[in-house]
């Protein structure tokens, strides 16, 4: 009979861990949020904001370093490690 209850609650923990996946957050971490706290972790997770990644509110995008990868922040426009000029992903070859 506990075993059962344990199968239950590891289930129902699936519902909440899938919401906040797909709002970009950890699944197996929201897993076991809702396997301690179910109906907290339920509710959080559906009031929960979706992750953003650094997108610009101007819609520019992220901008990233073509030579280091290194990722600008709102505003900037040069890489701090190598001075060249950010580029959108669009502007970026796939290498």
């Amino acid at each position: 009979m506990q075993i059962l209850f344990f199968v239950v609650v590891a289930l129902l923990a699936l519902i909440p861990a899938s919401i906040a996946a797909g709002k970009g957050r950890s699944f197996g971490g929201w897993w076991l949020y809702g396997f301690g706290f179910f109906i907290i972790a339920l509710i959080h997770s559906l009031v929960l904001k979706p992750e953003t990644y650094g997108e610009r509110p101007s819609g520019r995008g992220v901008l990233t370093c073509p030579s280091c990868k290194w990722r600008g922040d709102s505003g900037e426009e040069f890489c701090r490690n190598y001075g060249t000029r950010l580029e959108t992903a669009a502007n970026q070859d796939d290498s």
